[in-house]
Order: C-alpha cells, then structure tokens, then sequence
C-alpha cells in the first residue's frame, strides 16, 4: 500500500525567516556589485592619471595672424610611437614655395610620427597665416594613435597600452574675433631701443627735450653765477668811471 506524509505546515516564523534570508542575499549581491563598481572606477581614475595623453591643436593667439600647430603630451607618462591621420591632405599657404621646404602633410612629423613624447613635452611650428589663407579648409579631423605603459609582459613579448584619440581641428571659430595684441619682451626691446636713440638726440642746442644730467645743472647754475658776478663788476667799473672828477 502507498503511504503519504502530509506536508508540515509553514509557521509565520518561517515565512519571516525565509524573507529576512532572501532580503540578506539581495543586499550582499548589491553590496558586491557596488564595491565592483567603485573598484572598476577607481582603476579607471588611477589609469587616467598614470596615461600619457597626447593633442594636437592650432595656437592663433601667441604672435596674430600668424598660426601655429602645437603637438604637445598633457598626461603624466611617456607617449610612444605617436601617429597622425588627417582625413583630408593638410593645406598651407606656404606650401608649394620651391626650395628645400616640404609642404606641411609631407613633414617628417606627421609622415613618420613621433617615437617618444615625454609629458609635458611641446612640439610647436609655424603653419600659416590668416590673411593668406581665405580660400583654403578651416576645419580637419586628427586621429592620434600611441602607446602608453607596459600592460602585460610576457616571456618573449611585451605588450603596451594602445590608445586612440579623434581630434577636431578648426579654425573657423577664430575668425572675426577681437584680440588685443600683447607685447612681448621682443617687442619691448625694440621700443626702448627707439626710445634710447631718441634720447641721443636731446641736448641743449638741438631739436627735442633739454637733458641735463645732476652734474650739467651744477656746471650750468655756476657758469650763470660767475656771469652774475663779471655783470656786477662791470657796472661798478662803468659807474666809477662815470663819477671821475674832470680836470680842467
């Protein structure tokens, strides 16, 4: 014959038990899955702030009109096998010259790249000016490949961290900007040197501001003493003459 056992009959304590042990479970999960989080950004900030990090820009305001390209590596650690890809051949008004001078896209610098970058290195050259270049693409799309720190080695290999950076260049957005210009220690130079030659040509019988230096008003104030003082003799030489009795 079959026998059946009749099924134990659940408590409230039980119920509560089962939930409380389930509600324990899900906060354990979440709680990994948090401190996963946290330590998936916290490995993320550190490798942001140990990674090289390399850009290319156009610097306009340093010597108007004139435009520079600067290459430069703003992170904290050295950038290697530096690339550049411009989706259109890079146009200069300088180009095409004659000469030795290649034009700019066929630079060794962005034809072959750039082996090693150290941070803060800066990398600046003259590319051209604005008021040649009305009829020529203001805008360009960089792409910058290099390799950063070691990542995995290898008995025979080591690896290193690749990274891939889409740089917008353009020059439209300086056009029909206002600027001061700034005067640099060249600049300066050059005026004080101006102003010096001018001075050169002060002095007390020619053209311009009289000059004087401490020692000229001391000789010029006991030169005008001394004629003072022949002036006074003079008179009373003339006046004793005037009072000789005549004789008959």
């Amino acid at each position: 014959m079959l026998s059946f056992t009749a099924p134990a009959t659940v408590t409230w304590p039980d119920v509560v038990t089962a939930i409380a042990t389930a509600l324990t479970t899900l906060i354990l999960v979440a709680a990994g899955a948090v401190a996963a989080l946290q330590l998936s950004e916290t490995r993320s900030l550190r490798q942001a702030q140990v990674r090289p990090f390399v850009v290319i820009d156009f610097d306009v305001e340093t010597i108007p009109p004139f435009i520079y390209i600067v290459i430069s590596n703003v992170g904290t650690t050295m950038a290697s096998n530096v690339t550049f890809a411009f989706d259109r051949p890079i146009e200069s008004s300088l180009d095409d010259r004659g000469g030795n001078r290649p034009n700019v896209s066929e630079l060794p610098i962005f034809r072959d790249g750039v082996r090693s970058l150290p941070p803060a290195k800066e990398i600046r050259f003259l590319f051209d000016s604005f008021i040649q270049r009305e009829t020529m693409p203001d805008t360009y799309l960089v792409t910058v490949k290099y390799d950063g720190h070691v990542v995995r080695r290898w008995p025979r290999r080591t690896r290193r961290q690749r990274y891939k950076e889409t740089i917008t260049l353009d020059l439209g957005m300086y056009r029909q900007m206002t600027r001061i210009d700034r005067r640099g220690l060249h600049e300066i130079h050059e005026r004080l040197k101006e102003i010096r030659d001018e001075m050169k040509k002060w002095t007390a019988s020619g053209r311009g501001l009289l000059r004087l230096s401490p020692d000229d008003v001391r000789a010029r104030e006991q030169a005008r003493r001394e004629a003072m003082q022949a002036e006074a003799e003079r008179r009373r030489h003339d006046e004793g003459d005037d009072r000789a009795p005549e004789n008959d």
